[in-house]
C-alpha cells in the first residue's frame, strides 16, 4: 500500500473506506485489514530487530572486507576482527532484549501469566 499524508487521507475518507495511521510501518491502512492487526510485534520489538539487522548488515560487510582477494593488512585486520567481536557482542545483547520484549508482549496479551 502506498504511502499517503493524514492530509491527503482526510480527503479521501469520504471517497472510501475508513482509514487508519499504522505507527509501525509509518502507511495508511484500511481499517477492516487491521482488524486482528498486520502487526503483531510490539513498537520495542520492531525498534530491536532494526538494530538487529543494522548489527547483522555491518558484520557482512566486515566478513566480505576480511575474505576480499586482497587481503587488509595485519593492523587493519586487527581492528576489523576487533569491530566484529563488538558485534557479536552487541548481537547477544540485542537477542536478550528480543526475547524480553516478546515476553513482554505475550504478557500484555494475557498469555504469560507472570
Amino acid at each position: 500500500m502506498k504511502e499517503r499524508s493524514p492530509e491527503s487521507a482526510r480527503k479521501d475518507d469520504a471517497l472510501g473506506p475508513e482509514r487508519s495511521f499504522c505507527e509501525m510501518c509509518d502507511q495508511w491502512h484500511q481499517t477492516e485489514d487491521t482488524a486482528g492487526g498486520p502487526h503483531f510485534l510490539t513498537k520495542r520489538e520492531v525498534e530491536v530487530l532494526d538494530r538487529m539487522r543494522q548489527v547483522k548488515a555491518e558484520a557482512h560487510e566486515i566478513k566480505r572486507k576480511l575474505g576480499e582477494a586482497l587481503q587488509p593488512g595485519k593492523q587493519e585486520r586487527e581492528v576489523l576482527s576487533q569491530r566484529l567481536a563488538l558485534l557479536q557482542e552487541r548481537w547477544k545483547e540485542l537477542d536478550q532484549e528480543r526475547v524480553a520484549s516478546a515476553n513482554e508482549r505475550m504478557r500484555l496479551l494475557g498469555h504469560n501469566p507472570d
